[in-house]
């Protein structure tokens, strides 16, 4: 869940300019009216913390309501729709051999087939120029392990 940034701006303008007010009346009120505004505003913030917790307990407990749709998307991105995480031709990349353009420390660049590849070794150092075959594709990455 994400709470947009915008609902919280108002309310720490309000604090900004409370502490600035106090400030400013350090210097023109007696020690006793100062000292009266200074729990004036402990009170405040008090109510504003326990107001921005009730907020966002109401939220996480019930996202579905009213309140809960103007902060959380309702939208979902399903590959029924045509959204997808992961690029499908890279599955076919397993068992292709290619070469390494850079040291794999154990990420780096891989040629395989005149592409340029992003690829991942299992945690080994694979040399530049080394020759490599995909053992696997998870998602968007390549996993690759050094030709013998």
């Amino acid at each position: 869940m994400i709470i947009h940034p915008l609902i919280l701006i108002p309310k720490l303008i309000v604090i900004v300019l409370v502490a600035v007010m106090l400030i400013w009346l350090h210097g023109s009120l007696s020690p006793q009216q100062w000292l009266m505004a200074l729990f004036a505003s402990i009170i405040f913030l008090g109510l504003f913390f326990f107001f921005m917790v009730w907020l966002i307990g109401r939220l996480v407990s019930r996202p579905g309501s009213r309140l809960g749709r103007g902060f959380v998307l309702q939208q979902r991105s399903d590959s029924s729709k045509g959204y997808v995480s992961a690029d499908l031709e890279k599955k076919s990349l397993v068992g292709k051999r290619g070469i390494t353009l850079c040291m794999l420390r154990p990420a780096g660049k891989v040629k395989i087939e005149d592409a340029r590849i992003d690829a991942v070794s299992d945690g080994e150092f694979i040399p530049k120029d080394s020759e490599v075959e995909v053992v696997k594709v998870e998602g968007n990455r390549v996993i690759v392990e050094a030709v013998e």
